[in-house]
């Protein structure tokens, strides 16, 4: 079975549990999945260090084993750990699936949005639910600026405390005594 299944499946075994695992986010029932090529996600997106963003997210993904009439859906979180989403779909198409989502407007410096996309069969009356075809493949979006620190919470350096003055030895006042008695001791006498 190892040999049939390794393209597809990670398995490992122990004397208690075998266990198998996809490879491309198949459900336990299929292997249909899918891939998502992170290189090209955030091609299109840029967020500064003030948090501002821009453009768009670019989703492609490979498909394993695909089949006809198949739909990618790909979800992006609004904000980080947000429970609103913005998203996309399309056609599978041979072996390839791309969709393009909204960039949010906002992503805070050193943060992230979570993302993910799934395959499905959508239901031809499109009021009955989609059926699943593949987990979620989850993928990130990074605003790669570091956070700025708070000023408030910035620690300062600490002036060392003040030495004591000790008093000046200085012979400034008793060189003006001496002169100011010459003057007076000439004065008199000129006088």
């Amino acid at each position: 079975m190892a040999s049939v299944c390794k393209p597809m499946l990670d398995i490992s075994c122990t004397p208690k549990q075998a266990m198998c695992d996809g490879k491309y986010y198949q459900l336990s029932s299929s292997t249909v999945g899918l891939t998502i090529d992170i290189a090209k996600l955030d091609n299109s997106a840029q967020c500064g260090p003030s948090g501002k963003c821009t453009g768009k997210v670019d989703v492609h993904a490979a498909i394993v084993d695909s089949k006809e009439g198949m739909t990618m859906e790909c979800f992006l979180e609004e904000a980080p750990k947000s429970k609103l989403k913005n998203h996309c779909s399309s056609e599978v198409s041979g072996d390839f699936a791309n969709c393009t989502i909204a960039m949010p407007d906002e992503l805070p410096p050193g943060e992230k949005l979570e993302g993910w996309c799934r395959l499905v069969d959508r239901a031809d009356d499109d009021k009955s639910p989609s059926e699943r075809l593949s987990q979620d493949a989850p993928f990130f979006i990074y605003n790669h600026h570091k956070p700025k620190s708070d000023p408030s919470k910035r620690k300062m350096a600490e002036a060392p405390p003040p030495k004591k003055a000790k008093p000046a030895k200085s012979s400034a006042y008793s060189a003006q005594g001496a002169a100011m008695l010459f003057i007076a001791a000439a004065a008199a006498l000129y006088l």
